[in-house]
């Protein structure tokens, strides 16, 4: 059962005369209990996307979304506010890269979690207080009682982190979208933090929308997986099947990039330049100004994203028969 359905999601900054894209034609399905990643470079969208899926982005108004965002069938985009903020925490809820700047420094972490639950329901003070300590246990943290007390400030990086998965579990939401949870954390602890994810969405059923920049974390942690990069998705597929048999020289440039335990090769192969600024976006493929395939037809064409051996795994890319095979 399709529980999020993304159709052509574009998101843009400025005015109508001078917009710039971040996100283009954005399409992506996730069933309930399942797990997608997005990976890509920072400035590719990322972040941008989850906003938008999440409705966060529609009080800015110098950001301008188009498309559908079926959540069980109803467009966020089209929800009245109330309506929004009624899913938004509850159904939906959100985990954010940076614990230090989501949290309030001023109020104890076990305040901030009842906040999240009062408002989405009609719970006695008994009641609330019993959630948030049987949150704060599931996210392994210990002496829940006192831990309520405690200020963020009083607690390490991955205590933070994990109030901020409590706050997104207490409701027992459908779907939750991590934006780079584990990028301010130790290699250590960001392992424990995936691992309490992963079981946790596991038992509850949830589904799993992951952002991150990070091979190793999709590899570990989703079944589908869509590659960003300047706002619009190279390649998707079955996250195992991409990773295996990479088709777009993005794809390839990424992995050969990021180091992995099972790999000999001595040296990793950084990419060359950069990714695009939103307001300079080359004609054509965005990518072919850092890519080795480029030719005439990259500059003057966008390539359509385009099914692999009539499967799920799809790629835009006009060098796709040339660059088959290398990785």
């Amino acid at each position: 059962m399709t529980l999020l359905d993304v159709q052509d999601l574009s998101v843009s900054v400025g005015g109508s005369k001078a917009a710039a894209a971040i996100v283009e034609n954005l399409n992506l399905s996730l069933d309930k209990g399942q797990s997608l990643g997005i990976v890509g470079e920072s400035g590719s969208g990322k972040s941008t996307a989850a906003l938008s899926i999440m409705g966060l982005m529609r009080d800015n108004r110098q950001i301008r979304t188009s498309g559908d965002v079926l959540f069980q069938g109803r467009n966020l985009l089209d929800m009245a506010s109330r309506e929004l903020r009624a899913v938004q925490g509850s159904s939906i809820a959100m985990i954010f890269q940076d614990p230090a700047s989501s949290l309030n420094p001023v109020m104890p972490v076990g305040d901030q979690i009842a906040e999240c639950i009062r408002t989405h329901s009609r719970l006695s003070g008994n009641e609330v207080r019993g959630q948030v300590i049987d949150a704060l246990r599931r996210v392994g943290m210990p002496d829940p009682a006192a831990t309520m007390r405690r200020y963020p400030h009083q607690l390490s990086g991955g205590q933070r982190q994990r109030i901020l998965i409590a706050m997104a579990i207490a409701l027992r939401p459908q779907l939750i979208i991590a934006d780079e949870p584990t990028t301010a954390l130790d290699l250590t602890i960001q392992a424990q933090i995936l691992r309490l994810l992963k079981q946790l969405t596991s038992e509850m059923g949830t589904s799993l929308l992951l952002i991150t920049h990070d091979f190793g974390v999709v590899s570990e942690m989703t079944e589908k997986l869509i590659v960003l990069y300047a706002g619009r998705v190279v390649e998707a597929g079955e996250t195992r099947q991409v990773l295996r048999q990479p088709a777009h020289p993005y794809t390839r440039a990424l992995l050969k990039a990021h180091p992995s335990l099972d790999d000999k090769v001595a040296e990793l192969e950084p990419i060359p330049g950069a990714p695009p600024s939103i307001r300079q976006r080359p004609s054509g493929c965005a990518f072919r100004l850092r890519c080795a395939l480029a030719s005439d037809i990259c500059a003057s064409a966008q390539p359509a994203l385009t099914a692999l051996d009539g499967g799920s795994h799809s790629a835009a890319c006009h060098k796709l028969d040339a660059g088959r095979g290398l990785s």
